[in-house]
């Protein structure tokens, strides 16, 4: 065996055992002091006995009381050690500024609500009906926007915005546009046994398993959806004849990684649905001021022995647009102050 390996795997050995020993003492509670065998030379309180073992830039520490027993990790993880307020040195305004110059781009107003499509197909599907025009001054190296006529309104739409990354990266240079409405319209599995399938979930929190939202807030388990918009939302898809919940939803980066063990757990907490992009969504979007929506449409589920995957058709999908954009000229306009009452209803 090389040496480097042999050190290494001599210390996750010697990591394991000391872990499995606090644990045992922690169980037995005030007997825990007699559990661990400490060196003479380690300096001993009347409350406290203290051990730390050092490897190389790793630490580990156990403390030992007489009530209680626990263990604190110092490994230092490069995803928790970011200063969230310190400002970024590369900017959304300086990569659109880059692109316009480079392709001559003209600085047209973006629509103030757009809509980040996860699929693509929807997209798809209105750029052969003549319902999506592409939008040539959009400044971006990675994406083209389309122009949507929906209910008397226009919106953008952006294909394939796939995962928390790649959502926020887009989210971010939205918002330097001048986009006020961000809305991630993604594709959902079931995690709540009790929701039906199809049906449209409209997140009103999300778990944090993913990692774009930690550069943005500091760690926690979930994240609330910064904007009010679930009450504007919800009317308007209901009036499409659909399911339509509000609730948590589970934002992973890995769905190949969905364990049996995860879906329950996160059920028994009242979880709806899991999806790609909800958590960096909102923690974009709480850390930086804006406003954003989750609507998730659930289409599959492991327990599920039916069609799977069957998001509807493109006229569908189109209304489910059409939805979403009255929704959110209504919850614009509020915010600007105009009675909501006396908005003229669009057909």
């Amino acid at each position: 065996m090389h040496p480097e390996s042999e050190v290494m795997e001599n210390r996750h050995l010697l990591f394991i055992i000391f872990t499995s020993l606090l644990s045992t003492a922690a169980r037995r509670g005030k007997r825990s002091r007699r559990i661990l065998s400490w060196p003479r030379s380690l300096k001993r309180s009347k409350h406290r006995h203290a051990h730390a073992i050092e490897w190389g830039a790793q630490k580990f520490t156990g403390c030992v009381t007489y009530d209680i027993c626990f263990m604190s990790l110092a490994i230092q993880l490069p995803l928790f050690e970011h200063d969230l307020k310190a400002p970024s040195e590369f900017t959304a305004a300086d990569l659109m500024e880059s692109v316009r110059t480079l392709r001559n781009l003209p600085k047209e107003p973006i629509p103030p609500i757009c809509i980040l499509e996860f699929d693509g197909d929807l997209t798809d599907w209105l750029v052969e009906k003549g319902l999506a025009t592409p939008f040539p001054a959009w400044p971006c190296f990675h994406t083209m926007m389309y122009s949507v006529t929906a209910v008397g309104g226009k919106c953008g739409m952006i294909a394939r915005t796939i995962g928390g990354p790649y959502a926020v990266l887009i989210a971010e240079q939205l918002l330097s546009a001048g986009v006020r409405l961000i809305v991630g319209l993604t594709s959902a599995g079931r995690v709540s046994p009790s929701l039906p399938l199809p049906c449209i979930v409209i997140a009103s929190s999300a778990v944090r398993d993913e990692g774009t939202s930690y550069h943005y807030l500091p760690r926690a388990e979930m994240v609330q959806c910064p904007t009010a918009i679930g009450s504007f939302l919800v009317p308007e898809l209901q009036a499409l004849g659909v399911v339509v919940r509000e609730g948590p939803v589970w934002t992973t980066d890995a769905p190949y990684r969905e364990t049996a063990t995860q879906l329950k757990h996160w059920a028994a907490k009242g979880v709806l649905a899991v999806e790609m992009q909800a958590a960096s969504l909102f923690a974009f979007a709480a850390a930086l001021g804006t406003n954003v929506a989750v609507v998730a449409r659930v289409s599959n589920a492991v327990d599920h022995r039916g069609d799977q995957f069957d998001t509807g058709t493109g006229q569908e999908g189109f209304r489910i647009v059409q939805a979403i954009v009255k929704a959110g000229e209504r919850f614009l306009r509020a915010c600007d102050g105009t009675r909501v009452d006396n908005i003229p209803q669009r057909d």
